[in-house]
């Protein structure tokens, strides 16, 4: 999930199922407006996506990317994303 933080920055949180896998709960995220504009959900290819932008250098800032390597964030992903721990 990443957030869109007041300020234009992004943060990338944990990823996670999509929600039609997980029984009752939805797909619906509450924020917190002062703290965050918006939040939205990733699926397993999108971040793959990003982890291979990740690895090849610089990426668009445009575009919703990882956090950098010293992130604990960056590490889930990349661990998500290749198998090796499911959510």
């Amino acid at each position: 999930m990443a957030d869109r933080l007041p300020d234009g920055g992004t943060r990338l949180n944990h990823p996670v199922r999509p929600a039609q896998s997980l029984g009752s709960r939805t797909e619906e995220i509450t924020i917190d407006a002062e703290e965050l504009a918006e939040a939205r959900w990733f699926s397993r290819d999108e971040i793959r996506e990003m982890v291979a932008r990740a690895a090849a250098g610089p990426d668009d800032p445009k575009q919703v990317s990882l956090p950098s390597p010293i992130a604990i964030a960056h590490h889930i992903c990349r661990r998500w994303a290749s198998g090796l721990d499911s959510v």
